[in-house]
């Protein structure tokens, strides 16, 4: 029956030639299709090759991420600790110089009563000194007047031991 059908068909040239026509472009529309497909499955061999050098880069950057995620955490938990201590020895050296501050005053007033001390003590030399200076004045006028004194009774001892070698004289040339 097929056969027959094939058979009773009558193929005229012009339907020859629409059937080339159709038979040609379904062949460019074929080898067009093939050429696309082929140049799809180039593409998506580069895609393909690009997303996975992009997931590497990824994979590397995550890495990065991590250990930069890392070392900032524990530069902020040294940072912490550098706080911590910064606070304990600020409060150190505040309580030090407390203590410097105290101590300083302390011996400050120690040395002010010691001070005073030796200044009173200072005064009274210094006043013994002016009424050992005015005895001094004093018995240095006593020993230039009896010097005087004395000259003037040496001066009267010679004078009377002469009038009496000259009374002498006279009593004994007489």
């Amino acid at each position: 029956m097929f056969i027959q059908d094939a058979s009773n068909v009558k193929v005229t040239p012009r339907m020859l030639t629409q059937y080339t026509q159709r038979y040609h472009a379904m062949v460019q529309k074929q080898q067009a299709e093939q050429a696309a497909e082929e140049s799809a499955r180039e593409a998506n061999k580069q895609l393909t090759a690009q997303v996975r050098s992009l997931e590497a880069a990824l994979s590397q950057l995550n890495k990065e991420h991590v250990d930069l995620a890392r070392e900032l955490i524990t530069r902020k938990v040294e940072m912490a600790q550098l706080s911590d201590r910064n606070d304990v020895l600020t409060q150190k050296v505040s309580d030090l110089t407390k203590i410097v501050d105290a101590q300083g005053k302390e011996v400050e007033e120690r040395y002010k009563d010691e001070i005073q001390s030796v200044l009173k003590k200072n005064m009274d030399i210094l006043k013994k000194n002016e009424q050992l200076e005015d005895q001094l004045s004093y018995m240095e006028s006593e020993l230039v007047e009896t010097k005087m004194k004395y000259a003037e009774g040496e001066i009267e001892r010679d004078a009377l031991s002469r009038r009496m070698n000259d009374m002498k004289k006279a009593l004994g040339s007489s």
